[in-house]
């Protein structure tokens, strides 16, 4: 696919859309099923219809929502969510009572050990990476009620303290590899998940903190949205910046890439949607109005598809087809 330097060959068509369900994170299955977090709940459905809802009974997961490549199971932050053809329920409860987890890569392994890269933040503000076997110690969860974790224990792996101080709002997010680990804030720091070594740390990297962060598929390049309204691209291992261009005059809240690693979306609080192009920064961004600020917004896995949670004025879930010129 091409591109000049004047327009994205990239259209938004608006589709069906879920009324009085926001969320802070949203997610699309391999099979079109959806999963949007708000508070303590996750909802799932299909399409434009709700499929049920989740209330979650032990701790407060934080964290990115992450189908599974089959689309039969999901993570929340630490928790484990198996998806049937019409409800879901509990599996796994976070690791630990100080722990709120961000787990990005979740591999099947021997035993009923999970092969993992997780980003974690305790109650002192610290956030630590963990990498390696982890072991679930599965306990009933009530009578008549799914199995769940009491405990996990860490077999094999490592686990390194990268940053200590107030940072309970900053995003978090590690590569797709699970190989390295970006914190954002007020600050951008980029660290090697398995010796802790930090890569690079940029002090002042936008006007405004970073709200978003997103990781290309190889890992060589990490995107961040800010409260600037700006974008901006970070070469990996130097930490360069490769571009930065402005999208709005209000925070920026949301930003994911595509599989691909082609098409970036961004949305906010001026109540758009941004498509923009990360191989050439010239091109122009496609714009859609949302009706509400956005929160959280994902790719399908074909990658022809965005899901967004918009709030304040509607509290919904709307659905966009890119269509290809």
């Amino acid at each position: 696919m091409s591109h000049d330097k004047t327009s994205l060959p990239v259209a938004l068509h608006a589709g069906p859309t879920v009324p009085d369900i926001g969320g802070d994170l949203v997610a699309f299955g391999a099979d079109g099923r959806w999963a949007a977090a708000e508070g303590l709940r996750l909802h799932l459905g299909q399409q434009g219809r709700l499929l049920g809802t989740v209330a979650v009974e032990h701790g407060a997961p934080r964290g990115p929502l992450q189908f599974s490549s089959d689309g039969q199971a999901l993570s929340w932050g630490a928790f484990r969510v198996t998806v049937g053809a019409d409800r879901a329920s509990a599996v796994l409860t976070p690791p630990a009572p100080d722990l709120m987890a961000a787990l990005e890569a979740a591999l099947p392994g021997a035993a009923g050990e999970l092969e993992i890269s997780v980003a974690t933040r305790s109650a002192d503000d610290a956030i630590r990476v963990i990498v390696g076997r982890m072991r679930p110690s599965m306990q009933p969860g009530g009578p008549g009620g799914p199995l769940r974790a009491a405990a996990v224990s860490l077999v094999h792996g490592v686990s390194h303290v990268l940053w200590q101080g107030a940072v309970h709002a900053a995003p978090v997010r590690v590569a797709l590899a699970g190989d390295l680990v970006a914190i954002g804030g007020a600050e951008l720091l980029v660290a090697d998940a398995r010796s802790g070594r930090v890569l690079f740390h940029e002090l002042h990297p936008h006007a405004g903190t970073i709200n978003a962060l997103a990781w290309s598929p190889g890992g060589d390049r990490l995107y961040t949205a800010a409260a600037d309204g700006g974008l901006s691209a970070w070469s990996l291992p130097k930490g360069e910046r490769a571009w930065s261009r402005p999208l709005s005059k209000e925070p920026l809240r949301g930003l994911v890439i595509d599989r691909a690693g082609k098409l970036l979306a961004a949305c906010g609080w001026d109540d758009h949607l941004y498509v923009v192009s990360t191989q050439s920064v010239e091109t122009t961004p496609v714009s859609q109005a949302l009706g509400g600020h956005g929160e959280a917004l994902a790719f399908s896995p074909a990658g022809d598809r965005l899901l967004v949670a918009t709030q304040v004025a509607r509290d919904s879930l709307q659905f966009f087809d890119l269509l290809f010129r």
